[in-house]
């Protein structure tokens, strides 16, 4: 399992790779197996190792912010639930972090109740910080960590 997930994230990395050097982002074309993708990025997202979560969330991260034509949103209900019902505070800060990379309405409303009713004081504050961030979006340096 584990190397079928690896081959697909090689298979996709590969494709990023070849469609960063194929132009302008207008002559990109839809990714041929982009339902494979999408099946095994929720089947990582729904894995049981925390490190696969949170791998699979960073790549999502990272896809968004590439050329690709590649529909994400797939992937907005997944990480809801993790940032709801995790019972690691770590997924639940990347998760926030992801949703706020995907710009989803329901995972700005969902970061900000998390920032106000989260039993963990880092989530909590780290939820303030991405909430605060959400409202004063400015163009990405490509940099994802948050910063005073």
């Amino acid at each position: 399992m584990i190397t079928r997930i690896a081959i697909a994230a090689m298979a996709l990395m590969l494709t990023v790779g070849a469609s960063a050097n194929a132009g302008t982002p207008a002559e990109h074309k839809p990714l041929p197996n982009q339902e494979l993708i999408q099946t095994n990025l929720l089947h990582n997202l729904k894995h049981g190792s925390r490190s696969i979560q949170a791998s699979t969330i960073q790549l999502i991260i990272d896809l968004s912010k590439t050329n690709i034509n590649l529909d994400l949103d797939f992937a907005v209900l997944p990480m809801l639930d993790l940032l709801k019902s995790s019972d690691s505070p770590e997924i639940r800060i990347i998760s926030a972090l992801g949703l706020y990379h995907l710009d989803s309405e329901l995972g700005q409303f969902a970061v900000a109740r998390r920032a106000q009713f989260d039993d963990s004081e880092r989530v909590s504050n780290m939820c303030k910080r991405i909430s605060l961030a959400w409202g004063e979006r400015v163009e990405s340096t490509g940099y994802y960590a948050f910063t005073e």
